[in-house]
């Protein structure tokens, strides 16, 4: 869904703003209550796949015309209610949660940051979702005891993590691997076949968990 603000940085000038769904269920709920609600404009509302890479392109794209176009994340609240949970176990006080929650793994003796194998080269997750980051913490039990013993999840925001990534050396960012939603990428393939479009070949990589 498309909304026209003023820019913060230039009052005569206006901004779109594009809200992304982490959801497609909540995404289909926006559609539904505009149809209910609002059906002249509902009437054309549907929910649309779109991925982080396009949406950055796109963004990058406009940033010099006259309306520029911006994505507005929306994460899940189950994911927030995670990070929250998360921070408070670590001591933080928090009442709120902004931005979309990015969750990764850290153990060993030095608390470094777990990594995976994806063929040749050594990847750091990032999960948008903390249940998926748990199956590879499961996985992990299965093959490193002492590991798994001071393995423990942390979370960051979307937001920090892409600020870290454009002031990082290339090497170190293409390590850096964001993992989707399973159930949305499940979702994604399925539209995809819908569509008549070809999947993708490429498969989840065989997670072999590791300290950095």
């Amino acid at each position: 869904m498309l909304a026209a603000v003023p820019n913060p940085k230039d009052k005569s000038k206006k901004i779109q703003v594009a809200t992304f769904f982490m959801s497609q269920t909540d995404a289909q709920k926006l559609v539904d209550n505009l149809k209910a609600n609002k059906p002249e404009l509902g009437k054309a509302a549907k929910v649309t796949l779109l991925s982080l890479r396009d949406a950055y392109e796109i963004t990058k794209k406009n940033k010099d015309k006259q309306e520029q176009l911006v994505f507005q994340f929306i994460p899940t609240q189950e994911q927030v209610d995670y990070a929250k949970a998360i921070l408070k176990e670590s001591g933080q006080e928090v009442k709120q949660f902004n931005g979309v929650p990015m969750f990764f793994a850290v153990g060993g003796k030095e608390k470094g940051l777990l990594t995976i194998e994806q063929g040749k080269n050594k990847v750091i997750p990032f999960y948008f979702r903390k249940q998926d980051l748990q199956g590879m913490i499961d996985e992990l039990k299965k093959q490193k005891s002492e590991l798994s013993a001071t393995t423990k999840i942390q979370v960051t925001s979307l937001d920090r993590l892409v600020s870290s990534l454009l002031k990082a050396e290339a090497d170190t960012a293409g390590q850096i691997m964001l993992v989707p939603d399973r159930s949305a990428l499940e979702y994604a393939l399925q539209e995809q076949k819908k569509n008549g479009a070809q999947p993708s070949n490429s498969q989840t990589p065989k997670e072999q968990p590791k300290s950095k």
